[in-house]
Order: C-alpha cells, then structure tokens, then sequence
C-alpha cells in the first residue's frame, strides 16, 4: 500500500491566498453595498426633509394675513430674512402669527412666533419686523431647519404689476391702496445640486 499524503507546503499557500482573495473581494463586495445604501437611506431622508420644507411653505403663503391697512405690507424681505404675517384658522387654534425663514451657515431656518389671538398684539410686533427686518430676534422659536440651503430668493405677483409703497402720487392727491397680492415664489439654491428649488403659491389674503 502506498502511504497517505497530504498537501504539501505549496498548496497549502496556494490555497491561503486564493481564500484570502475570496474574502478581500467579498469585504469590498460588502462595503459598496453597504455605502449605496447609505447614499440611498441619505438622499430618502433629505427628500422627506424638502418635502416637510414645501408643505410648511405652502401652508404659510396660502394663509398669508390681509394687508394690516393701505400702507403695511403683509409680507417684508430684509437681506438676510423674509417675514409674513399669517392668518391661523384651525379648530384647536384661531388668531395671527408671524413667520421667517434666514439662512445662516448653510442652514435654512423657520422660526415663528405664538399664536396672538388679538390681531393687534400680532401688529405690534408685526410693525418692528416692517422697520428692521434683518433684526435678529431670539424670542421666536426655531421650528424647522433644514441643513445645505445656499441661498434663498422670495418674488412676488401684484394684481397692478407693481409691489406695495411703490405706488406714486402728487402732492395734492391721497396715496393710492396697495395693489392685490396674487401669488409667491421662493427659490432655495440647495448643495450639491445644479438646478435650485423653485415653489410657487396662490395667496388667499384672508382677512
């Protein structure tokens, strides 16, 4: 009979880095499917982020208040910060609030105020953001964020074509009324992507 033989040195080295070839192409098999997931799960999440950015947006401009009289806008854009005044109607809660959105260091911010029953606390605190806009107020709660907003840009459409206060008159003639709002655009220039996001909306101007 002839002896029992094993492997030999050699195959026995063959073998080790043929199975560590195996194991070094399944870990990078691995990992990139583990870092696609993760650019997936990531680009979910910051959909559902824009998606909740639209509908505070649309919610806002859509329940934007009447104009406050013939001179006050309901709406005021400093450089840094946008205001409206919005008409809230729910059945838990009825009255005004003041919204804003600024950026700072690449964060968009949402920052509102309480609810004012009164109209007139509402105005009170409405007249200092017409005055100094790019003020910042640390007594209205952040109530959204949305991290990697470059740059924002707000339009509007007026019934007469021209923005409000920017109507003339001659001296022996009363200011004329601010024209009609009809409609909002907003442009958010978001990171990493070419094209900015572009919302338009139909204001109701509710009283």
């Amino acid at each position: 009979m002839k002896p029992e033989q094993g492997f030999t040195l050699v195959e026995m080295m063959v073998a080790l880095v043929i199975m560590a070839m195996i194991g070094l192409l399944s870990w990078q098999g691995l990992d990139s499917t583990l870092r696609a997931k993760q650019v997936i799960e990531q680009h979910i999440t910051t959909h559902q982020h824009i998606q909740t950015l639209l509908s505070l947006w649309q919610s806002d401009c859509t329940s934007l208040s009447a104009q406050t009289d013939k001179q006050a806008a309901n709406y005021v854009q400093g450089n840094q910060h946008f205001w409206l005044l919005k008409r809230v109607a729910s059945l838990e809660t009825q009255g005004w609030q003041i919204i804003g959105y600024s950026i700072t260091n690449n964060t968009l911010q949402r920052v509102q105020s309480p609810t004012y029953v009164l109209k007139s606390d509402a105005l009170g605190l409405w007249q200092n953001m017409l005055q100094e806009p790019d003020l910042k107020r640390a007594d209205l709660a952040v109530s959204y964020a949305l991290e990697g907003v470059l740059q924002q840009e707000f339009s509007a459409k007026f019934q007469a074509g021209v923005p409000p206060n920017q109507a003339t008159s001659s001296s022996n003639q009363t200011s004329q009324a601010n024209p009609q709002l009809l409609g909002m655009q907003v442009k958010w220039r978001i990171q990493n992507n070419p094209n900015p996001l572009v919302i338009s909306c139909l204001t109701e101007n509710r009283l």
